[in-house]
């Protein structure tokens, strides 16, 4: 579920203007992690939940899988390499994710916030190389500067 509404949150244009605000920085640092719209906040972190509550799991594992989730989420956007292939084939390291963030369109995929299976499974993993990509938004000049021009979701 997760993976599905980051990624429509990068092909809906009004649920992209809400999370460029996520993608505005030009590095990466564990907090951004929590940065987005409200409503897109409640997507990413109560609709998991919910839906673990619908299949029936136990309060101790939906708080469980609440904490794992923000640990891998804080690591994800830490600027530290761990250069590790193998991993990055699997999990949503940080050099996989940092390719997320990457200012060249052609470079944008991994929308997996844990795993990169859902990535494989969708056709937008994207390996990491030896170059370290530019990060931020291709058009920063079209991100809004004040909270209320982001808050109305007002167009560029």
């Amino acid at each position: 579920m997760a993976y599905a509404i980051h990624r429509v949150s990068h092909e809906h244009p009004l649920l992209w203007r809400m999370h460029a605000l996520h993608h505005y920085p030009r590095e990466l640092y564990a907090l951004m992690s929590t940065v987005n719209a409200p409503l897109l906040v409640f997507f990413f972190r109560t609709l998991p939940v919910l839906a673990l509550v619908a299949c029936g799991f136990a309060p101790d594992v939906i708080f469980a899988c609440a904490m794992f989730d923000t640990a891998l989420g804080l690591s994800s956007h830490t600027g530290v390499d761990m250069r590790n292939p193998w991993l990055s084939r699997f999990r949503n390291t940080p050099e996989v994710h940092r390719l997320h963030h990457s200012a060249d369109p052609a470079q944008i995929g991994n929308h997996s916030l844990l795993l990169t299976l859902w990535d494989h499974l969708g056709g937008t993993y994207v390996a990491p190389g030896p170059a370290v990509p530019t990060l931020g938004l291709s058009q920063p000049a079209s991100m809004r500067r004040t909270w209320l021009e982001l808050l109305l979701l007002r167009r560029p």
